[in-house]
């Protein structure tokens, strides 16, 4: 007696998932992944260059490092848009 599982489609989710790590890897691009409560989830190797934090800084801290205190209040009305089903367009990143 024996078992056969059929994992094409594991195997495809898998490969999805590791070409959009490898986009994110290799852009060019400040590209910051954050939970609905404002933390840092990810950090790839462009936001490290840009804002002069490595992701181990960075991780688990709040978006809030990042904004200039004149700009704090936007982060709410960028993730109640977020929550709303709202586009948010690009914003102007703020370095270090």
């Amino acid at each position: 007696m024996g078992t056969v599982l059929d994992i094409t489609e594991l195997k495809q989710v898998e490969e999805k998932s590791a070409r959009l790590a490898a986009i994110i890897t290799s852009s060019s691009d400040a590209i910051i992944g954050k939970t609905l409560d404002s933390v840092i989830s990810s950090w790839n190797d462009s936001a490290e260059r840009m804002f002069g934090y490595t992701a181990y800084e960075m991780i688990g801290e709040t978006i809030y490092k990042l904004l200039p205190s004149d700009r704090q209040d936007e982060e709410p009305m960028i993730i109640s848009r977020i929550k709303n089903g709202e586009r948010v367009d690009h914003f102007e990143p703020y370095g270090r």
